[in-house]
């Protein structure tokens, strides 16, 4: 009889999120790979804690992916993941997660359910270590813990159908990724900033911009992301320095014009994450702890944590000359990178491994 595996991921919103998206391609990728016989049933935003409770309680084991939401800023996505885990641990049913971003900010009563759930996880996904920290805090045994890449590191993408997207990398370009907030009138002053700073950059290297948004409509310009993009590239158009706004992309589509930038700067995640896969050098923009944890993970996985600067210091000037110091001290040599490499391969077996053993059961 096939496994009966349940999947919960942060997918199913108003916005296609090409992150989220990527997290859990890659993780159905693995269940495909290694676990072909397995009945998967995946949930997303839309599940109410009763159908995932009632889920659980069916499954032979509980998988869930990647992502930022075991935090007290989004409470419904919070209450899912509880009330699945606490579902699972009640039914005897093993529990395993993907990289996860846990807090900084966990309030009370999520708190203590949290963590008492959490130390009944199998193998439980850390991808910073103020993660691994809070986990610790919140009494998950050292010896539960995963420390990782994020899910959809190992993601090569696929050339677009867009014949001017994929004649991108032949010209080289600098990728650039702001959040929605951006579009936000009163934040006209920080972007008109970074604006100005990444067309010095892209002057120096001789190189266009793209912005590349990460959430919207899926092959379309609406949504957050497409509407910060839209002024970001008008402000750039401004500064003297060729600029473009691509449509929000496929999951394939985004981390293969990722992997092939010159230069990547964002204020999400799965850009840097997409880039530094690809030894692409990448500055993270982090508007507050939270971001600075995660933005700090993904660059600190290949050891270039540095190049994370807050968003005040950024729009006060401070983007110019970090990424300037960036650019002048050079990539990593190629046997730094392959050392990094070999050690994130080695460990990302592992934890496969671990993973899959408790999912075949």
């Amino acid at each position: 009889m096939s496994r009966r595996i349940v999947v919960l991921a942060d997918v199913g919103g108003e916005d296609f999120h090409v992150g989220d998206e990527a997290m859990l391609e890659a993780n159905l990728a693995l269940l495909a790979e290694r676990l072909p016989d397995a009945e998967v049933t995946v949930r997303g935003r839309g599940a109410t804690p009763a159908e995932l409770r009632s889920l659980a309680a069916a499954a032979d084991a509980v998988l869930i992916s990647g992502g930022g939401n075991l935090s007290s800023t989004w409470p419904h996505l919070l209450e899912q993941r509880i009330a699945l885990l606490e579902a699972a641990a009640d039914a005897g049913v093993p529990a395993v997660t993907g990289g996860q971003t846990i807090g900084p900010v966990i309030e009370e009563p999520h708190r203590s359910r949290l963590g008492a759930v959490l130390a009944t996880v199998a193998v439980l996904g850390v991808r910073e270590d103020p993660s691994a920290r809070l986990a610790l805090e919140l009494g998950v045994p050292a010896d539960r813990l995963a420390h990782q890449v994020d899910d959809a590191f190992w993601l090569e993408g696929a050339p677009p159908e867009d014949p001017e997207l994929r004649e991108l990398p032949e010209r080289g370009f600098v990728a650039v990724t702001l959040d929605g907030s951006y579009a936000d009138p009163r934040a006209r002053a920080g972007l008109q900033s970074i604006a100005a700073q990444v067309a010095a950059v892209a002057d120096r290297l001789g190189l266009p911009v793209v912005a590349i948004p990460h959430v919207g409509r899926l092959g379309g310009d609406d949504g957050p992301d497409p509407a910060a993009g839209r002024g970001f590239v008008s402000l750039v158009a401004l500064a003297g320095a060729r600029a473009r706004l691509v449509a929000v992309p496929s999951v394939r589509d985004a981390v293969w014009l990722h992997r092939r930038a010159a230069l990547t700067v964002s204020s999400r995640y799965h850009p840097l994450v997409f880039g530094s896969a690809a030894g692409v050098p990448g500055v993270g923009i982090a508007r507050d702890d939270y971001t600075a944890i995660k933005l700090g993970g993904a660059l600190g996985h290949v050891e270039e944590m540095q190049w994370v600067q807050a968003t005040t210091a950024a729009e006060a000037g401070g983007l110019l000359p970090l990424v300037t110091s960036l650019l002048d001290g050079g990539p990593p040599d190629a046997a730094t990178r392959s050392r990094v490499l070999r050690r994130l391969e080695a460990e990302e077996a592992a934890r496969r491994t671990r993973l899959v053993d408790v999912l075949r059961g």
